[in-house]
């Protein structure tokens, strides 16, 4: 997504809607040196307030558990999903507000 940019990638994706779907992977590489999985759970469910409704959440697995690049990963994830928003005749950018769509990042060492 960083090589090719948001825009090349919704181009790519153009006949899917994320929004039905409810979970979509992100396998990130940092400088050609680790793995991390980026997830987003409930994509379409932006802006449900009751709680018996499921949520909209990015979840940022990192194998060594370090969060350092989690702001920027959650930043392309963000970017993206907005554009996805606003392509399928959208208005706003639900996805930028860290409140209604939150990262969570599990802490320890995690085993993927």
């Amino acid at each position: 997504m960083e090589k090719y940019g948001v825009d090349r990638v919704i181009a790519e994706t153009k006949n899917v809607n994320i929004f039905k779907t409810k979970l979509i992977f992100f396998p990130f590489n940092h400088n050609n040196q680790e793995w991390t999985l980026g997830v987003v759970v409930n994509p379409g469910a932006i802006g449900n307030m009751r709680r018996s409704d499921p949520r909209a959440f990015i979840l940022y697995l990192d194998p060594q558990g370090a969060t350092a690049n989690k702001n920027f990963f959650g930043q392309h994830v963000r970017t993206f999903l907005n554009g996805f928003w606003t392509q399928s005749g959208r208005k706003g950018s639900p996805f930028t507000d860290e409140n209604d769509f939150p990262l969570f990042t599990p802490q320890g060492k995690q085993h993927l």
